[in-house]
């Protein structure tokens, strides 16, 4: 390895070593940061058309801050890069955590830092390089899975995604089963398959 790349190998653990874990993840740093991990920059300076093509993204996880600048919100208004469709914890269609029952919590919220990746707002950092999701022209649709019945809303989410996934272009989905199961199946593998 030559001295240019192993500095530069060195400079990204050690920016990483910094992180302490999902509650750095989850207090939206990574959205800054991911970029230059993942070598973002480089791909949007070689390939600047790319915008993601208006494909749609479900994100099913424990709910998308879609008032994060990041994403685009204002202060009177959410992100327009984030459709709220449903929230089986609250069994409403505001997916965002109010009171989660584990209190303020790095997983409340979770996927907003997934959202970043996707479809964060193109801006120029302070090392002058520009950043931006991969997909500023797709639309996240914010799925939030229950804390009390994880595979149950899982299930739910994905035959959503299933039943609308022509009508709102969805190409991807993003999925996190913070519970998982002991059984040889999940509940929701019908929908996987099928989907």
């Amino acid at each position: 390895m030559n001295a240019s790349k192993k500095s530069n190998a060195t400079k990204a653990s050690t920016k990483a070593r910094g992180f302490q874990g999902l509650e750095e993840l989850e207090d939206r740093r990574l959205m800054t940061y991911w970029p230059d991990f993942v070598g973002m920059n480089q791909v949007f300076a070689q390939f600047p058309w790319l915008r993601g093509g208006s494909n749609g993204v479900a994100v099913i996880d424990r709910g998308i801050d879609y008032k994060s600048p990041w994403l685009g919100a204002t202060p009177t208004t959410p992100s327009p890069r984030v459709v709220n469709v449903y929230d089986w914890n609250d069994n409403d269609t505001n997916p965002m955590p109010t009171n989660p029952p584990d209190g303020p919590s790095p997983l409340a919220a979770h996927a907003t830092g997934v959202a970043g990746i996707l479809a964060m707002v193109s801006h120029k950092d302070s090392d002058g390089k520009t950043y931006q999701g991969v997909l500023q022209t797709s639309l996240i649709y914010n799925l939030r899975e229950s804390y009390t019945d994880s595979q149950g809303s899982i299930t739910k989410a994905l035959q959503w995604v299933l039943d609308n996934h022509t009508k709102y272009g969805i190409t991807a989905i993003n999925l996190t089963d913070f519970v998982g199961t002991s059984a040889d199946v999940p509940l929701y593998n019908a929908q996987v398959k099928a989907l």
